[in-house]
């Protein structure tokens, strides 16, 4: 069960991000706190890195602002990877659920590990990008997204995602499925600030 998530949103910005959650159909995502971390189709991951190496003097640096998407997805695992200070210029992520919007801090969808458990789960596998972490030291700490790239999708509300554990640790989710024919759906922040979204209780596999 899930619900429709029409794009997603750089800080304040009003526009979306190109690239993703685009045409009649636009995504969908279900709220899973089985899910250890963010999951979303690889192409809409590069389109949002490709958004974040901006914030990054470095990597903006590196890609350059003309560069294709991969490259500057890239160029922002990369400079990532080495947890710069310069991290603390990462914006809020929002994503449009319905007519409102769940946002995530960079502590959230930021993660340090050591690259020892990145290379056991073959950490961003399935995007462009490709870093062999059994060859890093296995006690480095690395810092990544906590996003990682799946394949799904529903034939009647496109792509989806999946929202883990990332987005619990931030907020508390409520389901009330007294409201037939909607599901009420509430985000309920750690610092008590509440987030409601309704959407329609449709079966995503369907």
């Amino acid at each position: 069960w899930g619900v429709k998530l029409d794009g997603v949103h750089i800080d304040d910005d009003k526009d979306k991000i190109d690239g993703i959650c685009q045409g009649q159909k636009g995504c969908a995502v279900i709220v899973d706190s089985g899910t250890t971390l963010i999951m979303a189709p690889s192409r809409h991951l590069v389109h949002l890195y490709s958004s974040l190496c901006s914030f990054l003097p470095s990597c903006e640096s590196l890609a350059g602002k003309n560069a294709e998407p991969s490259l500057r997805s890239d160029m922002f695992l990369t400079t990532l990877l080495s947890c710069p200070d310069e991290m603390d210029n990462l914006p809020d992520l929002k994503f449009s659920l319905s007519e409102h919007k769940v946002s995530l801090t960079k502590e959230t969808y930021i993660m340090k590990a050591h690259t020892k458990e990145l290379a056991m789960n073959n950490f961003m596998s399935g995007l462009n990008h490709s870093i062999n972490f059994a060859q890093m030291d296995q006690l480095e700490e690395a810092c990544v997204p906590a996003f990682m790239p799946m394949r799904m999708r529903s034939r009647k509300f496109g792509p989806i995602w999946i929202f883990g554990m990332p987005l619990m640790r931030e907020y508390t989710v409520m389901f009330n499925r007294n409201q037939s024919p909607f599901l009420l759906l509430a985000f309920q922040r750690r610092a008590n600030v509440l987030d409601v979204t309704k959407a329609r209780w449709s079966q995503l596999l369907d």
